[in-house]
């Protein structure tokens, strides 16, 4: 099976929902459209609403995707938690993806993350476009062990979030969190331009980065 870890709030719904007039779960009819194909797929849930609901309570509350629900995540920080159920079901899972709004939770490990901005979570095409690339199989190998060198532009800082977003000449776009990256995090601006260390696939994790070159001029 492949397994999907799934986190609620600024995923299914935005990261403060009350506020913005939407209810909780707005978004889940489109990951069940995504998701509907592929009869393998099953979900495990990582959100703190694990904490307050029981799993009976999370597989109902997950509505048409309930059937696929196989659990919760240990009571542990979110990154080990998913590793902890990957690593007692190895010989089960096949791939594996986490989509989840919070960059500070994940340091760069094995976990493949798909970051997704708070206040958009599953409603973001991007997000379609890469979760339906690793849905449909293009992702299965794609943390093979193997790394690529990529040089991309920073195009933006996401406010009030630990990350950088990046661009390569090929237009493709990286999430680099402030945990990966070796320099003046705080100096780095639109404009600059970053060596990264990822991995090889459609959905590359940035295992390290540095700056190369300032949007000033060449970085001493």
């Amino acid at each position: 099976m492949r397994l999907l870890f799934l986190d609620f709030d600024g995923v299914v719904h935005p990261l403060h929902a009350e506020s913005t007039g939407l209810q909780h779960f707005c978004w889940l009819p489109v990951l069940v459209r995504l998701v509907e194909p592929y009869d393998d797929v099953r979900i495990v849930v990582h959100s703190t609403w694990r904490f307050i609901h029981t799993d009976n309570e999370l597989r109902a509350l997950l509505g048409p995707l309930g059937p696929r629900f196989v659990g919760s995540a240990p009571r542990a920080p979110r990154e080990q938690a998913i590793e902890m159920v990957l690593g007692a079901n190895k010989g089960t899972v096949v791939s594996h993806i986490a989509l989840d709004d919070d960059a500070k939770e994940f340091s760069g490990s094995t976990v493949n993350l798909l970051l997704v901005e708070p206040h958009l979570g599953i409603s973001d095409v991007r997000v379609q476009d890469a979760l339906s690339a690793w849905l449909s199989g293009g992702l299965n190998a794609a943390d093979d062990g193997s790394t690529l060198v990529v040089t991309a532009t920073v195009v933006g800082r996401g406010p009030d979030t630990p990350y950088v977003l990046v661009e390569d000449a090929q237009e493709l776009q990286f999430f680099v969190i402030k945990r990966v990256f070796e320099g003046d995090w705080e100096a780095l601006d639109s404009g600059d331009v970053v060596e990264l260390i990822t991995t090889r696939g459609e959905l590359s994790r940035v295992l390290r980065a540095r700056l190369i070159s300032s949007s000033g001029g060449l970085d001493e």
